[in-house]
This record gives structure tokens, sequence and C-alpha cells, in this order.
């Protein structure tokens, strides 16, 4: 019976590559990959350095917050849905200076944001400043920056040192176009150590061709981080330097995240002028949507090793994750006790700050475990 069971499958295999034209289908199809990779790594060889700033229009809808933090309830969770009405901000800025091959990064960024507090959510006006250099990441936040009711307690920190413990929260989606500049073109997300990973030919499949706002393009796709039911969608020109027009995220019919991307030229570089990050919930509803429109864009442009340093201020408090434990910055910008003398009141509010940061541990934790299975960050 065995036997029988293999002579059939060895003419059924034989009739298959017995068929020219379907594979000549499929070598055309890996050919057009391979052209499209190569084209992809001769940005690496020439994208070393970009510093781009741009200013970001975002889009929250009506009870937004309130689906995204309670999404088994909906917005029907909360007595008054937040935001109660749609919210359109513009002229936020926003900037990066990269260096790929030194792997230093300086993003900042002032633009409002969405906080969630336990049952409590609300947008909030935000400045952080992201610095990573020698592996060292640092998250400058000024206190005054977060929602009132964050600040309660003191328990907001000026800055979080990540230090070596985690870079998931240096970079996100949204910074994908300008990694794609450099030759980075991958199904995983976008860390610090591989922000020019670009995916081997054959880890890509042709998925057929189409149009993307009357051009035509190749659709390539790849496996969405660890999630083998989710895939990664390029949408690429059909000429060099095949740029990634759209891109999407997607599990079967329902779509994570997308992006379209515009592109103008500089320094005889292909980059992006502007791009829109689309943001779904598991129900397949919109609930944010961030512009990017590129003000200053240039390649290959010399970094000084001080832009991506910062002093620690005297007086202000830092949050050391790996430590798990808050200290106050002493006159000499070392670290030190948060207080000399902690009143009875300091130690609920010093046992806060280590529950803030055991938090912090867990979520960073669950973030990276959900983006790494093809989650919405």
């Amino acid at each position: 019976m065995s036997r029988r069971i293999g002579l059939i499958a060895l003419i059924a295999l034989t009739s298959l590559v017995s068929r020219p034209g379907l594979v000549g289908a499929q070598g055309g199809q890996q050919d057009k990959i391979r052209a499209v990779v190569a084209e992809w790594k001769k940005r690496q060889a020439r994208v070393n350095t970009l510093v781009c700033s741009a200013k970001v229009e975002s889009f929250y809808p009506k009870g937004y917050l309130s689906t995204r933090f309670t999404p088994e309830k909906g917005a029907e969770a909360k007595n008054e849905p937040s935001p109660g009405e749609d919210m359109r901000l513009t002229n936020e800025p926003i900037s990066w200076e990269i260096d790929f091959a030194s792997a230093r990064v300086r993003k900042e960024y002032k633009v409002t944001r969405p906080y969630d507090r336990g049952d409590d959510s609300e947008l909030a006006h935000e400045y952080a400043l992201h610095l990573l250099k020698d592996g060292k990441y640092r998250l400058f936040r000024p206190r005054d920056t977060y929602p009132e009711k964050s600040r309660q307690g003191g328990l907001a920190p000026d800055v979080t040192l990540y230090e070596q413990a985690s870079h998931a929260f240096l970079l996100s989606f949204t910074d994908l176009p300008l990694l794609w500049t450099a030759g980075g073109v991958s199904g995983e997300y976008p860390l610090p150590d591989r922000m020019k990973h670009l995916a081997e030919p054959s880890r890509f499949s042709h998925r057929g061709e189409a149009q993307w706002e009357g051009q035509p393009c190749m659709i390539l796709t790849i496996q969405e981080q660890d999630n083998p039911k989710a895939v990664r969608e390029y949408w690429v020109g059909v000429q060099p330097p095949y740029p990634i027009l759209f891109c999407k995220a997607r599990s079967g019919n329902d779509v994570r995240w997308q992006q379209d991307i515009r592109y103008t030229t500089r320094d005889d570089v292909l980059v992006p002028a502007e791009w829109t990050y689309t943001e779904y919930n598991r129900g397949g509803k919109t609930f944010s949507r961030h512009k990017y429109v590129v003000e200053k864009m240039e390649i290959n442009a010399p970094l000084s090793a001080d832009r991506f340093e910062k002093s620690l201020e005297p007086g202000t408090v830092a949050f050391s994750v790996p430590k798990n434990t808050p200290y106050g910055v002493m006159e000499d910008g070392t670290l030190g006790p948060v207080g000399d003398r902690p009143s009875p009141r300091g130690w609920v509010g010093i046992l806060a700050w280590v529950g803030l940061g055991a938090a912090v541990v867990l979520v960073t934790a669950l973030v990276w475990r959900r983006r790494r299975a093809g989650s919405n960050p």
C-alpha cells in the first residue's frame, strides 16, 4: 500500500515538474524578488546616517481610549468615553538622528499621546527624548509633561534608565519608513541592533501584482515576526529602486496596522516625503492615525557624539529599570537615594516607586511578547 502511495506521489510530482509554464512563472517571481532585495541592499551601503524632522498630524476618534484600554467591554465600559469627541491634533514636532553603523539614535518629540493608568486613560501632550549610545538607552520625560493624575505622589520620573535592560520602546512601527531608506526591510519589530536588517530573498513570497494609487506594484509578503498566521505585505514599485509604496500587517482579513508612503529625492537617494501610519483594533475599527510630513531630511550628514548624550540634572529623579529602583540625581550628577530621611508618607511613595518599577518590567515583557506575536504595539 505504501509503495502504491509513493508511486502516485512520484507521478504527481513528475507531472508538476513537466509543466514548464508553471516552473517558469515561479522562477520569474524569484528573480523579481532577488532583484528587489539586491536593490534594497544597495541602500545599506549608501546610507550610513539619517537626520529627519517632521510635523505630525494625529487623529483619535471618539471613544478611542475606552475601546483600546477596555476592549473586552468596549466604549460602554465608561459613562464618559474618552475622548468624548473626535480629536485632530496638528503641527506637533518630531525628529530623528540615526547613526546606523554605530547604533546611535536620538529621537525627540512633543506630541499628544495616550496614557493608561489602570482604569483611567487620557490623552496628554508629551515631551520625550530617547537617546541610545554604546548600548545605553535613556528616556528623558519631564514630570510636568505627564497627565496630572500621573504626577500625584511624585511617581513620574524625569528620566528612565533602561540601559541594556530593554530597547523595545526606542523605535516603533511608525519609524519603519526611515529604516527602509537605509535598506532595513523584514517582518520583524524594529530594534536598534537590527535597524538595517534585510531579510533574505527566500523569506519573501511573491503574491501577485496590483496598483497603489495608480502606480503599478508587486506584492511581496513575509511572516510577521514570530506569528505563523500573520504576514507583512509590501507593495513595491515595479522599477528600481523598488520603493515601498504601501505596507500592512495582517492575520487573514484582520489588518493590524498599515503604512502608505510618498517619496522625494535627497542627495540622489529616494526618501520619504510623508507617510501615514494607521493602527487598528482587533475589531477592525480605526482607532488612531498619524500622518508625518517631512520638513528636513539629510543623508550621511556627520553626527557629533554629544548629540546622543544628555547629563542628568541635579535635583531630578531617575528610575533604573534594570535595578527596579528610583534615584535622586546629586549635585555632581551621580545617583543617590531619593530623599535623606523618608517620612512615613515618603516610604509609601518609595514602595509605590518599586511597584511602578515592577509594573514597567512586566509591561515591557508583555509588550515584547505581543509584538513578537504580531499584535498591535
